[in-house]
């Protein structure tokens, strides 16, 4: 199941409510949750992979994996996309509007993936 979303799960919450995100509809995490119970446990549905194997994986283009942030749904067989976030050499005051949001942007990812490494490493210790 790791090939197909290999990132962080909430051990609170059902351990398939990520087959629901950015999957062409926005959902919360709590209605993700509701429709993996039902999908899942109510109605009886294999897990992903267990009809056939998958065709599809997800890939949190440079996120956590969360549902409210940016995702998409890839070909198994092709890689992830890798994202490196960089702040560019500039004076800030210098930097256009444009390049003023691009970095907001790099940071906010920045910080998301801090905090995903956080919320594992208190997985891994407890």
């Amino acid at each position: 199941m790791d090939d197909i979303y290999p990132y962080d799960k909430d051990p609170d919450r059902h351990p398939l409510s990520w087959v629901f995100f950015n999957a062409g509809f926005a959902l919360t995490l709590d209605a993700a949750e509701k429709m993996a119970k039902h999908v899942f446990e109510d109605l009886g549905c294999g897990e992903p992979g267990s009809a056939h194997p998958p065709v599809v994986k997800y890939d949190a283009v440079g996120s956590s994996g969360a549902p409210w942030e940016p995702g998409v749904w890839i070909p198994f067989d092709e890689p992830r996309m890798s994202f490196v976030a960089t702040a560019p050499d500039k004076d800030i005051t210098a930097m256009s509007a444009e390049e003023r949001a691009e970095l907001r942007e790099a940071l906010a990812v920045a910080e998301s993936m801090d905090a995903a490494k956080r919320h594992s490493d208190v997985n891994e210790e407890g």
